[in-house]
């Protein structure tokens, strides 16, 4: 019987590994036709063979909507990544990133944050957003919504289109999108170190697509507790509106520290205070820069004193 030659045996190896390389340049090719369209002059270097296509990116620069309502996202350094099978999935990590945005027909609503890291997973199916997450490492946050500013160890931030149509008689529009935040060693300006859990809809009676579109009906709704070692420190719902140039907010606090919340709202620093044994509903109005108890803190509450005295907020 004759032998088949040793090297015979690698043909189809061979033949296998030169198919799956055309495979993988295919979709590499477009890979990187997308980097060039969504960052125009931006180097970038496309390589990852066999496992994945990986895009490192040096000093990106995106800008997204217009003078309106607009973001700016920039790092010192990227590495975007996807596998060859799912381009619908990108993960992108990033070193100084830095996020800008800012609506401009609205008083105070601004964001910068600027981190020593983050890592983010971009999932779109068609055109339709379906998840943003990103973690920030150690990120500094300053906000016109905010009146100090904030830093925290870790935040992660989960945006996804929630695209709904509005029924009749519906008594507030549909959430069209959705804002999820997790923050740990939250610290709002001297505060206390905070976990924060936040959920965040904006509403509008039809699909997102400009600022003039969602203000014509649209709202913003706030869920949001802080927390410490001993437990939930407050939990707020808050509804807000664009009014008059601004975002007018409100809602209720239902917390076991009402003398610090108060105290959160006027910028003063609290005197030392015990946890309440029930929360305590405190309701507010305004503006960001303007917001406002609408009642005093009632007094002679019962405490807790078995339980460390209540943080610090801000």
């Amino acid at each position: 019987m004759r032998r088949v030659p040793l090297w015979l045996t690698f043909v189809p190896l061979l033949l296998g590994a030169a198919g799956y390389y055309w495979f993988w340049s295919g979709y590499a090719e477009r890979f990187a036709a997308e980097v060039a369209t969504v960052l125009p002059g931006v180097p970038a270097r496309i390589g990852g063979f066999p496992y994945r296509i990986e895009a490192t990116l040096g000093r990106p620069r995106l800008q997204l909507g217009g003078p309106v309502a607009g973001a700016t996202l920039d790092a010192a350094s990227a590495a975007a990544t996807r596998g060859p099978w799912r381009p619908q999935l990108t993960v992108i990590r990033s070193t100084a990133p830095r996020m800008q945005i800012a609506v401009a027909a609205l008083a105070r609503a601004t964001l910068d944050v600027t981190a020593a890291a983050a890592l983010s997973s971009l999932h779109v199916e068609g055109r339709r957003l379906q998840r943003l997450s990103t973690v920030f490492d150690r990120p500094q946050i300053v906000s016109g919504l905010l009146p100090v500013a904030a830093r925290a160890d870790r935040l992660e931030v989960h945006l996804r289109e929630t695209p709904a149509v509005a029924a009749a008689g519906m008594p507030t529009p549909p959430r069209q999108a959705q804002v999820v935040l997790t923050g740990t060693a939250v610290r709002f300006g001297p505060g206390a170190p905070l976990t924060l859990n936040a959920d965040i809809g904006l509403t509008s009676p039809a699909r997102l697509r400009s600022y003039a579109g969602w203000a014509a009906g649209g709202t913003v709704e706030v869920g949001l507790t802080l927390s410490d070692a001993s437990g939930e420190v407050l939990r707020m719902a808050a509804s807000g509106v664009p009014s008059s140039g601004a975002l007018r907010l409100a809602g209720t606090i239902d917390t076991v520290c009402p003398a610090h919340v108060a105290a959160a709202f006027t910028g003063t620093v609290p005197a030392p205070e015990a946890r309440a044994r029930r929360p305590v509903r405190l309701a507010f109005a305004g503006t960001p820069g303007a917001l406002r108890l609408t009642g005093a803190p009632p007094a002679g509450l019962a405490t807790r004193s078995q339980l460390p005295p209540c943080p610090r907020l801000r």
